[in-house]
Formats: structure tokens, sequence, C-alpha cells
């Protein structure tokens, strides 16, 4: 399940299903996942990463791939230091 719009446009799996951040959305998510529809299509769920040397195909694809320009992602400390 991707919760939120992080995953947004990537590539992924008929068997992952993508809800909003309440607690109603995730909720009604998971029932989904439950389902009887949505279980008997699980045995055909073809994974878009499937196949020989996945690894070593993103890892080549990484090396080629100009990093220069990537935004890198901000953390914040949300722990109180006193």
């Amino acid at each position: 399940m991707n919760i939120g719009d992080r995953q947004g446009g990537r590539l992924k799996a008929s068997s992952v299903i993508d809800c909003g951040e309440t607690a109603e959305a995730i909720t009604a998510a998971i029932r989904a996942s439950l389902s009887p529809a949505f279980q008997a299509g699980l045995p055909a769920t073809v994974s878009p990463y499937h196949g020989l040397d996945v690894a070593a195909k993103i890892t080549a694809v990484l090396k080629r791939a100009e990093l220069s320009d990537v935004i890198m992602k901000r953390f914040h400390d949300l722990e109180t230091h006193g």
C-alpha cells in the first residue's frame, strides 16, 4: 500500500493500492485489499521489477544518470534538545 503521494507516478504492480493519508482513506484501502475481488486478482499479479540481474540493471542506469541537479531530501529533527 502506498500512503500519500510520495510514490506517485512510479511503476508499480497491480497489487499495490494507493491511498490518502487520512485514517478513513487507509481503512478503505485495507478493506479493498481484503475484498474477494482484489484477493482473486493477486495470483495474476506480475511484478514490474521481475527479471534477472535487476540490481545490476538499476546500478548501470544510476551510473549513467546525471545526478548533480537532483534536489536532496531535507530532514527535520522533531526532537527537542534541552
